[in-house]
């Protein structure tokens, strides 16, 4: 696992619901669903940057698991990485 701090990407409009969440990108104009557990990674990182260690330790979830997330994510624009 890397040190990498990441973080929701400006710009980005989250709304909770139950354990999904409803993302909207104002740089794409793009609206997502989010399910479990992306939701619940979300949730984390709007409180603040996280790493992914922390992020697997809070989660409960495995590294390739989480890499996939955080890939998945940060396609859509929705995460990125905090520059060092």
């Amino acid at each position: 696992m890397t040190s990498a701090l990441w973080r929701v990407a400006g710009g980005v409009a989250l709304r909770f619901w139950a354990d999904e969440a409803i993302v909207f990108v104002d740089a794409t104009q793009e609206t997502h669903l989010v399910g479990p557990p992306a939701a619940a990674l979300l949730r984390r990182l709007g409180k603040g940057a996280a790493s992914e260690d922390a992020l697997c330790d809070s989660e409960s979830l495995g590294s390739a698991q989480l890499a996939e997330i955080l890939r998945t994510l940060a396609s859509g624009g929705i995460v990125e990485e905090e520059a060092a």
